[in-house]
């Protein structure tokens, strides 16, 4: 039943949809524990499964013929059932009616699958942010550090011979997987299962209504079968939509750096020419030197090229971005009065 690929958790409380018929006195179990007008109210019990509140109730009594001195006809079946609480039943898809006959008849759902949209999980989130800080250094070796206002283009009144920048990416920033949003629905379809009630029932009748003959055990909830009965179908009641968990997301850019540029004129207040500019951190940048004049005292000696400003143009904060992650599309279903039916074929 459904597809290969779904995983399905089952529980063990039988639930009842509706009862209709009556037990006959040969269908009793041998304790004599439910009275042939016991209702299936008096046994009703309350069970919670992952939040959803289900009304179950008891299985029907094995059937017993002892009392009776006679067993219920069930060599259509082909093979015997098993021991260790088996039970013939007939059952069918669609809300039909078991024919003549003392029969208990219970709604249950089969071919339980996840329906489209069940589990799906939103895109990754940013958690977070990144800041840039920017310190410019001056001097012969770039050793005195001048303060950027918060990031910003600033011209910086300092002279000397050579300049360098240092940048910096504070913050924490990470991606967070999805939300869950499915709509946590599963398709279904409705099942009749009739249960014989009086040893007399014209149990392989059912046949000629479209029932599909098999047995199924009150105590067997994971879909194990007997050798002889080998084709394993499980239905049930209030299946509930357990979505798996929402990727992680890992960020797309874990190394975007901080960028900005230097640049040195040769007059205050950031003005006059550009005479050199640097963009890559942390290097320490000399403008050389030219050769002196007759004018100068040492003539024809190197003489420092000095800057009397720089200007620290500001770059763009970079921006955590998560990698593309594909939405989870997959989770198991968990169904509150499990069946396990069990057929030769």
């Amino acid at each position: 039943m459904g597809a290969s690929s779904r995983r399905f958790a089952w529980l063990g409380a039988i639930a009842f949809v509706s009862v209709s018929g009556a037990f006959a006195a040969c269908g009793l179990d041998e304790s004599g524990a439910l009275s042939p007008d016991a209702s299936v109210a008096d046994a009703v019990a309350d069970t919670f499964v992952l939040d959803t509140y289900v009304e179950t109730a008891p299985p029907p009594p094995p059937l017993s013929c002892e009392e009776a001195g006679t067993s219920l006809d069930a060599a259509c079946l082909g093979v015997p059932i098993p021991d260790g609480g088996w039970q013939p039943i007939g059952f069918q898809q669609g809300n039909v009616g078991c024919g003549q006959g003392v029969y208990s008849v219970q709604l249950v759902k089969g071919d339980i699958q996840l329906a489209n949209g069940a589990c799906t999980c939103t895109g990754c989130n940013v958690q977070g942010a990144w800041t840039c800080n920017a310190s410019v250094g001056s001097g012969v070796t770039c050793g005195t550090s001048n303060s950027v206002n918060g990031f910003q283009n600033t011209c910086l009144s300092t002279s000397d011979v050579a300049f360098g920048e240092t940048l910096t990416r504070t913050g924490n920033a990470s991606c967070v997987g999805g939300s869950q949003v499915g709509n946590k629905q599963t398709t279904s379809d409705t099942i009749t299962m009739c249960f014989p009630g009086s040893c007399s029932d014209d149990y392989c009748g059912l046949a000629k209504l479209g029932f599909k003959l098999c047995v199924y055990n009150p105590n067997v909830t994971d879909g194990t079968c007997p050798a002889n009965f080998p084709v394993s179908q499980i239905v049930g009641q209030a299946p509930v939509v357990v979505c798996n968990a929402c990727n992680a997301c890992a960020l797309a850019n874990p190394s975007a750096a901080c960028t900005g540029a230097v640049y040195a004129f040769d007059d205050a207040g950031c003005t006059g020419n550009v005479l050199e500019a640097s963009t890559t951190s942390g290097a320490c940048v000399s403008l050389g030197t030219i050769t002196g004049d007759d004018e100068d005292a040492e003539a024809g000696s190197p003489i420092p090229v000095t800057y009397q400003s720089l200007f620290f143009e500001a770059g763009a904060t970079p921006v955590p971005q998560c990698a593309p992650a594909s939405n989870v599309t997959d989770g198991s279903i968990v169904i509150n009065g499990a069946w396990t039916i069990c057929c030769t074929n």
